[in-house]
């Protein structure tokens, strides 16, 4: 790890303030989009999930269909009572993994779309504290050093 930069200074004190709030602004930004771009890779991991989730109901109702078929060829009725409740009860599981599913994919959705408004919220006060400083140092005079 290196050490921090030194800290840039004119020698007045209302251009220093500003350089001193235009690096405030920026390093709350680059903070921010730091602990944005880890949970965005926690939430891209939670929607794997979800997927793989919903991936392994649609396997089970498969292979309860299947056995459903199965009983129905061979003519066992008990088999096919068993095979139809299994099929019913994968059905029913994969509802309710849908439904809880949908709930936590638009809380993730919810949470980027947060995240995203943050990350902008503080690119606008990053990019008005730089705006203020430039102007401070460059229009239309430069001011004065002593």
């Amino acid at each position: 790890m290196s050490a921090p930069p030194p800290r840039r200074r004119d020698g007045l004190p209302d251009v220093d303030a500003l350089r001193d709030r235009a690096d405030t602004e920026q390093a709350k930004l680059s903070e921010l989009i730091a602990i944005t771009s880890a949970e965005s890779t926690v939430m891209d991991a939670q929607a794997e999930c979800l997927a793989d989730s919903q991936e392994a109901a649609r396997q089970r109702i498969s292979a309860a269909e299947a056995r459903v078929s199965r009983a129905r060829e061979d003519g066992d009725t008990v088999g096919i009572a068993a095979a139809q409740a299994q099929y019913e009860a994968a059905c029913s599981a994969a509802k309710e993994a849908q439904a809880a599913g949908i709930h936590e994919t638009l809380a993730i959705l919810h949470q980027r779309k947060e995240n995203f408004g943050a990350v902008q919220y503080q690119i606008g006060r990053t990019w008005d504290a730089a705006a203020s400083l430039t102007r401070a140092v460059s229009w239309p005079d430069p001011p004065e050093r002593p």
